[in-house]
């Protein structure tokens, strides 16, 4: 997964963001930094344990032996927390939900789980507060983790 390991590297660099969230732009855009957060939340779905289960149930126990993709990128977790992390207190709010988003399924990695209850905080802000039905039903997942 090095376009994941990269897209995590390059999210705090200024230049990425330049202009992106410019009240007096003519036509609004979707932020640079949103889409970048969007595609790793879309990732660490796919390799969330519930993909595994499903490919377990298909493939057998040597899913993640099979499928060295996946494997990687879930040893990639802990990276990919660390450099999401920072955008859950982003003064925009996609860029914060979409942090949220990502960085949910990462807290199923086992060194991940003290991170939850900070997340879960987050998420009830953002069930609060959003109006986006994929964003909040991706915040009720980590309700469904911790309950898990």
């Amino acid at each position: 997964m090095p376009v994941a390991r990269y897209v995590a590297a390059i999210l705090d660099q200024p230049h990425l963001t330049a202009g992106d969230f410019d009240p007096d732009a003519a036509a609004p855009s979707r932020p640079t930094l949103v889409r970048l957060l969007e595609w790793l939340g879309d990732i660490t779905y796919d390799a969330d344990d519930e993909c595994v289960a499903i490919g377990e149930r298909m493939d057998g126990e040597r899913f993640l032996h099979e499928y060295a993709e996946t494997r990687a990128f879930r040893d990639l977790r802990p990276v990919i927390l660390a450099a999401v992390r920072p955008f859950l207190g982003h003064e925009n709010a996609d860029v914060r939900d979409a942090a949220l988003v990502a960085t949910i399924p990462l807290a199923e990695h086992p060194l991940l789980g003290g991170h939850r209850s900070e997340l879960a905080d987050h998420a009830r802000r953002l069930l609060a507060t959003s109006t986006d039905r994929h964003n909040r039903d991706r915040a009720l997942d980590l309700g469904a983790l911790a309950d898990g």
